[in-house]
């Protein structure tokens, strides 16, 4: 299951970014091109090529982005900016829950996905085959 949160926390150094958007696509996309690209900028000093290190950072957050399941954006966490992560868009999926019916078991099914919610709050998002995409607990 794809798992929401942070890979980055407490800093904005371009070497560290670097590295951890780099680490996490290699580990969704094995052997994707921006990690490979990625290797001649990890012996950067934080003073060398900035404009290129801040590109590449841009392309390997469009990839991240490109690698989230529904109702999930990469990015920094809306209550602080040095935490980059996975995080649910909860008010597009709330938005789109509100004007579907709910199936017979309290889930709604709906964009190619079903969505269940738990008495507690808990919600688990699952791909039309039941595979398990993400969950909030």
């Amino acid at each position: 299951m794809f798992q929401l949160g942070s890979i980055s926390e407490g800093t904005l150094r371009p070497i560290d970014l670097l590295q951890a958007f780099s680490s996490t696509l290699d580990d969704l996309s094995p052997g994707h091109t921006l990690v490979v690209q990625t290797t001649c900028y990890l012996d950067l000093d934080d003073e060398d090529d900035v404009d290129a290190a801040t590109y590449l950072l841009d392309e390997l957050q469009d990839a991240l982005q490109e690698l989230c399941p529904p109702y999930v954006f990469f990015g920094t966490n809306p209550g602080d900016g040095a935490d980059f992560g996975f995080w649910p868009d909860m008010d597009a999926l709330e938005d789109d829950m509100r004007g579907v019916e709910p199936n017979d078991d309290g889930s709604h099914t709906f964009y190619g996905i079903r969505v269940v919610t738990s008495d507690h709050g808990n919600i688990e998002v699952y791909d039309l085959a039941g595979n398990s995409l993400w969950s909030v607990v």
